[in-house]
């Protein structure tokens, strides 16, 4: 009989949709579900990863994306702040996190937020984003 090594991820990772339409010139809050701004996790895990699109590019102005878990925005992906992504010129990205830094637990609230540096034009722009989450209490 030959023995065989589990080598396949026993964890479950999952992306949590977030969208906005016409995004306008103020910050704002992006919704998962049409009245809700909210993801609820159903257990323990972190944010790995995240992507974007707008429905075309910002001729001015720039859109801070931010992680949020339990209202309180999430540990920089990439630099000393909570930044997620800059939306200036450009209508998709997509950037990994780091594990350790955006942990959560069962019942928390998670949520995407934008603030908005200078006029944001055109105000007509609609956005789909994704959270990235893997969740390590659920066992495959």
């Amino acid at each position: 009989m030959v023995a065989q090594t589990p080598l396949a991820s026993r964890k479950y990772i999952d992306s949590l949709p977030f969208f906005v339409t016409d995004i306008g010139d103020a910050n704002g809050t992006l919704f998962g579900q049409a009245t809700t701004p909210l993801h609820v996790a159903h257990s323990r895990g972190s944010i790995v990863g995240f992507s974007g699109t707008l429905n075309g590019t910002l001729t001015t102005g720039t859109l801070t994306l931010q992680a949020t878990i339990n209202g309180s925005l999430c540990p920089a992906f990439n630099s000393s702040t909570a930044l997620v992504h800059l939306y200036n010129n450009g209508s998709y990205f997509m950037q990994p996190g780091r594990k350790a830094n955006y942990t959560f637990a069962a019942g928390d609230k998670i949520g995407l937020i934008w603030n908005k540096t200078a006029t944001v034009d055109p105000t007509t722009r609609d956005g789909n984003f994704q959270l990235v989450v893997l969740y390590e209490g659920v066992q495959l």
